[in-house]
């Protein structure tokens, strides 16, 4: 793309977010050849009829680079990670044990449920149950608990 070239990559991991399918190139299923080679030869008659084409694919690539890919846009975004990283290191013993109540809340409202369902080698994958968010919280032991947490909990209990 930095060089002006219509880009082929795949539909998964970083590509994905990169490219902007059939705007500023095309993403490829590495698991299905034949679309793939389909999309890559259409791509080519594509360009054989209409000149044009060619230019429209390169510019919009060229365009998504310097919009969110430079060197300067980079900088920033380290820059500001290491902010974040300098702030949290910069807490005292309260504020890290909150922050860590935090993010073990996310973890148990977001994360839990989608551990459970990875499959272990040699396993079938599980899909996620459905359930409540309340349901989905785990308690942690009573002493470590908060008492915004504990009335959450109580609260989400009395539901059921």
């Amino acid at each position: 793309m930095n060089c002006g070239l219509p880009t082929f990559a795949t539909n998964q991991g970083g590509p994905a977010e990169i490219i902007v399918d059939e705007v500023s190139g095309f993403h490829i299923n590495p698991l299905n050849g034949k679309e793939a080679s389909d999309k890559i030869a259409g791509s080519f008659q594509k360009c054989k009829e209409d000149p044009i084409y060619w230019n429209k694919m390169s510019t919009a690539g060229l365009q998504r680079i310097y919009e969110c890919y430079t060197w300067q846009i980079y900088a920033t975004k380290v820059l500001n990670m290491g902010s974040m990283y300098g702030f949290w290191r910069t807490l005292n013993k309260e504020e890290r044990q909150a922050k860590q109540r935090y993010l073990q809340m996310f973890y148990n409202l977001q994360f839990r449920q989608l551990v459970k369902t990875v499959a272990k080698l040699g396993e079938q994958p599980t899909q996620p149950a459905e359930s409540t968010a309340a349901a989905r919280i785990v308690p942690r032991p009573k002493e470590r608990q908060g008492p915004f947490l504990r009335n959450l909990l109580k609260r989400g209990r009395g539901r059921n």
